[in-house]
């Protein structure tokens, strides 16, 4: 078992305050904080995948399942004006 998963709603929490911090970084400060957008996705990869049991299929679904949804965002905004 992982050490990370019995703390994994202080993870949670963690996650959640870097991001709200962040999007209301980039609204106060862009250029500041652009510069920390892939430190932040890379530590939220490693601390998503380090608190979640590695017996489970669900993680490398979700990672699918997320990177497919982006996937599509991504194409919907360089096809449309939206």
């Amino acid at each position: 078992m992982n050490v990370l998963v019995r703390f994994r709603y202080w993870v949670i929490a963690w996650l959640e305050l870097a991001h709200v911090s962040g999007a209301v970084g980039l609204l106060l400060a862009p250029d500041f904080f652009l510069a920390f957008t892939p430190f932040n996705l890379l530590l939220s990869a490693a601390l998503v995948v380090a608190s979640h049991e590695r017996s489970s299929w669900v993680l490398p679904v979700g990672f699918l399942g997320a990177a497919f949804a982006g996937w599509v965002v991504e194409a919907v905004g360089v096809h449309t004006t939206y």
